[in-house]
């Protein structure tokens, strides 16, 4: 998951999805409530279909604070899996995450 911390019986964790949003929000809890960290994951708009939810993943993610996963961005860039314009506005919307 990217967060380089312990999982550990009990912890859980909650997603947030908002319409229209370039990431997913993922946020991770010890059993006893305590936070172990938080991911942005940078993603094409979600769309919203009644019980259904569609985004492509855009390689790049804020694990606590940090932009991480630029060279895998790259790399799909070069295979042509990913336009040039969404990996600008993967990296646009990372860096704002990162800034707050």
């Amino acid at each position: 998951d990217g967060l380089g911390v312990r999982k550990e019986e009990g912890d859980y964790g909650f997603i947030e999805l908002r319409e229209g949003e370039w990431f997913v929000r993922r946020v991770y809890f010890s059993k006893n409530g305590e936070l172990k960290g938080e991911i942005y994951n940078i993603n094409t708009p979600v769309e919203l279909y009644g019980t259904f939810i569609r985004y492509i993943d855009l390689e790049v993610d804020v694990v606590n604070g940090k932009l991480e996963d630029v060279d895998v961005l790259e790399r799909r860039v070069e295979e042509g899996l990913i336009p040039p314009y969404l990996k600008e506005k993967a990296l646009e919307v990372g860096r704002r995450l990162v800034e707050g």
